[in-house]
């Protein structure tokens, strides 16, 4: 099996994963309710799927981070969301193979 991995692809999804990582702690940390938890939550999001591609439902972004973050006019979830939008916005309409951004908004209320 080893003959057939290419070290130097192998290297770059090491760099890509570690860079996932830094992401990700820099988001988590922008919060102070993730920043104890960062650790395992960066865990399951960068390795705790099958492929990148795979859409977290509600349910599991509940298990993950502990209450759902919804789309609210809440002041405790502006930072995040302004964070998370800032983000998204870099990578919206860019074609990559490195990145395929998906989410769902939750139905508004009323």
């Amino acid at each position: 099996m080893a003959d057939k991995l290419d070290p130097v692809e192998f290297q770059e999804w090491i760099d890509a994963s570690s860079l996932m990582e830094i992401h990700a702690r820099k988001i988590l940390e922008m919060n102070e309710s993730f920043k104890e938890n960062a650790d395992v939550i960066i865990s399951q999001l960068t390795t705790g799927y099958p492929v990148h591609s795979y859409t977290i439902t509600i349910e599991e972004a509940e298990e993950i981070f502990g209450e759902y973050i919804h789309h609210g006019k809440e002041e405790k979830y502006k930072n995040l969301w302004d964070a998370s939008k800032s983000w998204i916005k870099k990578y919206l309409d860019e074609e990559s193979s490195n990145h395929i951004i998906r989410f769902i908004l939750p139905r508004r209320r009323g």
